[in-house]
């Protein structure tokens, strides 16, 4: 069966809002797809580390009951599972602060080799990370070579900016290794100071990425091919929190190319009407996630679309 891995950073997510916390929930970028997927009944494995600690037993044992395979979850003992701080403000949009407690030799362990028919997911900040930057380059690689669709979010946040000048070779390397990138508005303003859906195709088109996902916030997403251009607007939603919106934006996209058959092989052959369901359902599901304080679609939600 065709399986689905996200590849990228585990932590527990504390969401606090004034007036005290929302939810402590398992989170990263990556993390949050995998569950969205896995409770929608997608064959989903998230590829990523954990301490050796009772927070990273919550955390394995919270992502099984989702329907994610942790087979290839690394733990390593002695070792603290991280944490992020979500403060939220007024519109729900979060700033972070991180607790992490990784050793100096990480993803070393035996990664799978995903293959025609498979889909693999990585990006965020663990994406330009030294420490996991050789393996994680080299199972992209692989993945690619064995026929693998690859899908890259940039999700690059506003205090990396003073890193900028060391970040950007990593973050074109990792557009070059992707078939299709999911960026904000945000993410290619503060990366390349480009503000416009046509500037970030052209940008993303030099380096080979194949589709282009443009998402503004809560205004509207884009999609871009050679073949075809599609913009949808966003639905006026009630905001609670906006942590995990484009991750599950991310996994509805993820979804419905699963669900189609479509490969690396075959992307540019898939018809308009195939990206625009794409499209809309990841706007489904970004809006969905933005109703909650939690940073995936909730089971309820899922269970529609099984």
């Amino acid at each position: 069966m065709p399986y689905i891995y996200t590849i990228g950073e585990a932590l527990l997510d504390i969401i606090f809002r004034a007036g005290g916390a929302l939810a402590a929930t398992p989170g990263g970028a990556m993390l949050n797809t995998a569950v969205s997927l896995g409770r929608c009944g997608a064959p989903v494995a998230f590829i990523g580390e954990l301490g050796g600690d009772a927070t990273g037993d919550r955390i394995v044992n919270a992502l099984a009951a989702d329907g994610v395979d942790t087979t290839h979850l690394i733990r390593y003992n002695g070792r603290k599972s991280a944490v992020a701080i979500a403060e939220l403000d007024s519109r729900g949009d979060a700033q972070y602060s991180f607790y992490k407690d990784m050793p100096e030799d990480r993803m070393k362990e035996t990664l799978p080799l995903p293959e025609t028919g498979d889909v693999v997911l990585f990006g965020s900040f663990f994406a330009l990370t030294a420490a996991v930057r050789e393996p994680l380059v080299n199972f992209l690689k692989v993945s690619r070579a064995r026929g693998a669709l690859v899908m890259y979010d940039p999700n690059f946040r506003r205090p990396h900016l003073p890193e900028l000048s060391r970040l950007l070779p990593f973050v074109r390397e990792n557009l070059s290794l992707a078939h299709i990138v999911r960026g904000s508005d945000e993410d290619f303003s503060l990366l390349f100071g480009i503000d416009t859906a046509d500037a970030a195709w052209e940008l993303v088109r030099s380096h080979g990425v194949k589709v282009l996902f443009y998402t503004r916030s809560d205004h509207d997403a884009t999609l871009i091919t050679d073949r075809h251009r599609i913009t949808v607007p966003v639905p006026p939603v009630t905001v609670v929190s906006t942590v995990g919106a484009g991750d599950s934006f991310n996994a509805g996209v993820l979804l419905t190319l699963h669900r189609a058959g479509v490969t690396a092989d075959g992307i540019e052959a898939t018809d308009i009407a195939l990206w625009e369901r794409a499209l809309r359902t990841g706007i489904a599901f970004g809006s969905h996630v933005c109703t909650h304080a939690g940073n995936a679609v909730t089971a309820g939600f899922a269970l529609t679309l099984r």
